[in-house]
């Protein structure tokens, strides 16, 4: 079953991800966490929900100068580093190996409506859906957007506001 988790920004999407993720037994994904520099936003970290471990997956892109060797892109004030979307996408292919109960993926925005980030690992998780259960956040204001562009039509929408 695919269950999106919609809230507008800073709403409390990710505190709801790791709470649903307490209560499954064998569940496995990420969520995006922020990373906080002198009380200033300075980018996002993707935190292993099951083993703990993080990659940065976004940093303001004036502070990301020791990463600029690595495969990236800018979107807004942000360089989001493509390693980390391929090392979610290997959490979900452990996840399958393993026989999870539940995938969570924090989260899809505007870059996945267009066909980047984590787009790909949300098609294929959607399509196999059958086989566990998958948990989306995506912010309030794109969720119509989302569900267009990924063809969802059965979904359990789990509004926190």
């Amino acid at each position: 079953m695919l269950h999106l988790i919609s809230a507008p920004k800073d709403g409390g999407k990710t505190s709801c991800v790791k709470q649903l993720f307490m209560e499954q037994k064998r569940g496995r994904g990420f969520c995006s966490e922020k990373i906080m520099k002198d009380g200033v936003l300075f980018g996002y970290v993707l935190r292993d929900l099951h083993g703990g471990g993080t990659k940065n997956i976004a940093l303001r892109d004036g502070e990301a100068g020791l990463f600029r060797g690595e495969e990236s892109f800018c979107h807004g004030p942000y360089r989001f580093f493509n390693e980390a979307f391929v090392w979610a996408q290997g959490l979900y292919a452990q996840a399958c190996e393993e026989g999870a109960s539940a995938f969570f993926i924090d989260e899809l925005g505007q870059i996945e409506i267009h066909g980047g980030g984590h787009a790909a690992l949300i098609r294929q998780a959607a399509a196999s859906s059958r086989n566990m259960d998958l948990y989306i956040t995506v912010r309030d204001s794109f969720v119509h957007e989302a569900c267009r562009a990924f063809c969802f039509k059965d979904y359990h929408l789990l509004s926190l506001f």
